[in-house]
C-alpha cells in the first residue's frame, strides 16, 4: 500500500512541478499570435488559410 502512495505522490508532483513551470514561463514571456509558426510572423499559413475559408 505504501508503494501505491508513492507512486501516486510522485504523479502528483511532477503534475504539478509542470503546471508550475509553465504557469511561471508564460508570466515570464507570454506567448505571441504566431509562437511556433514558421513564416517568423511574417503572416501565419495556417491563419490565413482559415480567414479565407467561408
Amino acid at each position: 500500500m505504501m508503494i501505491q502512495y508513492i507512486i501516486v505522490g510522485s504523479i502528483i508532483a511532477s503534475a504539478l512541478g509542470s503546471v508550475v513551470y509553465k504557469l511561471i514561463r508564460s508570466i515570464e514571456k507570454p506567448a505571441v499570435k504566431c509562437d511556433g509558426c514558421a513564416s517568423g510572423c511574417g503572416g501565419c499559413a495556417i491563419g490565413e488559410l482559415k480567414a479565407k475559408k467561408p
